[in-house]
């Protein structure tokens, strides 16, 4: 396992709540009786998704929750990295959404309000989901990604063109820092398109984790912060490569000693660079799905809601 003294993504937040960009991420409370939810808003610098949702669920009584491990539990030797960073600058250089000509997004707006929309789903839903996993023998990643693709980039894309997901990786096992809930995340960046089908989407997350892209993004943001001039480079020239959005899974959790009524939405920081954030989190069956917009693509509220209602009619009518 590496150790590391400091928190390189910590500092990457840092750098970019200087340049008055996005450094927070949502996470919501859900109370299914009532169908309220107590919004919190995380600052990205103190811990990452994982550290806030088990930190939350800690307040709220639950006990014995462990932190997931990834399964690569040892570093790749200093070549391997290198050649994954080099396919990784490569891939990069291809981060261009296609959008229609109504929803080209302007950069210079800043994210002034959060357009969030969320949904909880069944455990009777997600019991036809699992079908659906083992019939295509694909992960539940794989499957919503690909129903948020056919809704949002049905809608947002121009049809026939590929663009970028990025989707963090859990690195906890692998790393470790001087408290857990820090920021153990790397991520790899996924391609797919409105017509890309979960088994085609399962099968790009599995090249680009055996292609070690998680490994060569993490050592990438340990080299950036170790120099301020090279991060705030970074950082202020992120504009220049743009990809779809971010898909997050906290991943599916059974917590016995939570109140029967109580469960969690999770949804990614957003920028203009990366203006769509999905969340997703499974407590007790019960799937917490939740998008936000960045207000540089024009989306009304209504509209956001409009598409979420999209994404989980497609799932009720599995």
């Amino acid at each position: 396992m590496e150790t590391y003294e400091t928190d390189a993504f910590s500092s990457y937040y840092e750098e970019r709540m200087n340049q008055g960009k996005s450094h927070t991420f949502w996470l919501g409370k859900v109370n299914l009786l009532k169908q309220e939810i107590a919004w919190e808003e995380i600052d990205h610098r103190d811990m990452d998704g994982l550290g806030a949702f088990i930190t939350a669920v800690g307040k709220s009584g639950a006990t014995h929750i462990t932190y997931p491990t990834l399964r690569q539990a040892s570093k790749p030797d200093k070549d391997s990295i290198q050649t994954a960073i080099g396919r990784a600058m490569k891939r990069k250089s291809g981060w261009k959404v296609d959008w229609k000509p109504e929803w080209k997004n302007d950069t210079k707006i800043k994210p002034i309000r959060n357009n969030i929309s969320w949904r909880i789903i069944s455990p009777d839903i997600r019991s036809k989901i699992d079908t659906k996993l083992k019939e295509q023998s694909v992960s539940l990643n794989s499957y919503l990604l690909s129903v948020v693709n056919r809704v949002l980039g049905e809608y947002l894309t121009n049809k026939n063109s590929h663009y970028f997901w990025g989707m963090p990786i859990n690195m906890r096992g692998a790393v470790k820092m001087p408290h857990p809930s820090q920021n153990h995340f790397s991520f790899i960046s996924v391609k797919t398109s409105a017509e890309g089908s979960a088994k085609e989407i399962h099968q790009e997350i599995k090249k680009q984790l055996s292609e070690d892209e998680h490994w060569a993004y993490w050592d990438l943001f340990q080299f950036m912060a170790s120099s301020p001039d090279i991060l705030n480079q970074a950082v202020s020239g992120a504009g220049g490569d743009t990809r779809i959005g971010t898909f997050s899974n906290l991943g599916e959790w059974n917590i016995e000693n939570l109140d029967k009524d109580d469960r969690w939405v999770f949804v990614p920081s957003i920028t203009p660079d990366t203006p769509i954030a999905i969340g997703t989190i499974t407590i007790n069956g019960n799937i917490g799905l939740a998008m936000n917009v960045d207000p540089s693509l024009p989306i009304s509220q209504e509209n956001i809601e409009n598409l979420m209602n999209d994404l989980y009619q497609q799932l009720l009518e599995l």
